[in-house]
């Protein structure tokens, strides 16, 4: 049965979220149809993008109740995705989970709703998504981690064996955690930084080997898009 779907976001993460939507309708025809894209910027209102409309700001989907679509938040930011989520299902939205055909699945994956697993990244065994996680290109994920909640794995990241990645946390482009540690929950690790001790919550860390640079109160995250 086809799924409506829209894409929250009009940036570049949102379109490399239509790139995943059009490969599994190569790969399954007819699982998606693409009723278009969400932006809460007015001006971008009816524009095209890839070929789509911008139908509108999230309150759009206030017009579907009656025929509610699946979507997906095309937005990095982990904090601004737990919102936009949140706003999204409270019009009976269903958040839709994507996994890129040429990705690598392997053995007892857990993948929670609304996450997505974007071209060539590769998921070994015994490994835990949370809800509307986003691993991007080419990351990789050991056996047993297990990714909180709006996590974001940044293109080229890489979790060894055993890591526990927090609620909220982004991963940087290019970061590797080695095998055991855990990143406490939205944290932030720089791109290609070396994660060779577990890391508290709510820091940035960057460098190699990772080190603080920046400290957030708890729940910060609960007002920052």
């Amino acid at each position: 049965m086809t799924r409506n779907i829209v894409v929250v976001g009009t940036g570049g993460h949102a379109r490399e979220l239509l790139d995943v939507i059009e490969a599994m309708n190569v790969e399954e025809p007819g699982l998606f149809h693409m009723l278009g894209f969400l932006d809460d910027a007015l001006e971008r209102h009816g524009r095209l993008v890839r070929g789509h409309a911008v139908l509108g700001s999230v309150e759009w989907l206030e017009t579907r109740r009656h025929d509610p679509p699946w979507f997906v938040v095309g937005i990095g930011s982990p904090a601004a995705r737990r919102l936009t989520a949140a706003r999204a299902e409270q019009f009976g939205a269903r958040p839709a989970t994507l996994v890129h055909p040429s990705a690598v699945i392997a053995h007892n994956v857990r993948i929670g709703e609304g996450s997505v697993v974007t071209a060539n990244a590769t998921l070994t065994c015994d490994i835990t998504l949370g809800v509307q996680v986003h691993v991007n290109i080419a990351a990789t994920i050991s056996h047993d981690c297990i990714v909180g909640d709006y996590a974001l794995l940044g293109p080229g990241s890489h979790l060894a064996g055993n890591v526990r990645v927090g609620a909220g946390c982004d991963v940087g482009i290019g970061a590797v955690v080695i095998q055991g540690l855990e990143v406490g929950e939205w944290s932030i690790v720089g791109a290609g930084t070396v994660v060779v001790q577990s890391v508290p919550a709510n820091v940035t860390v960057v460098g190699a080997p990772a080190r603080v640079v920046k400290t957030r109160p708890a729940g910060w995250h609960l007002t920052s898009n």
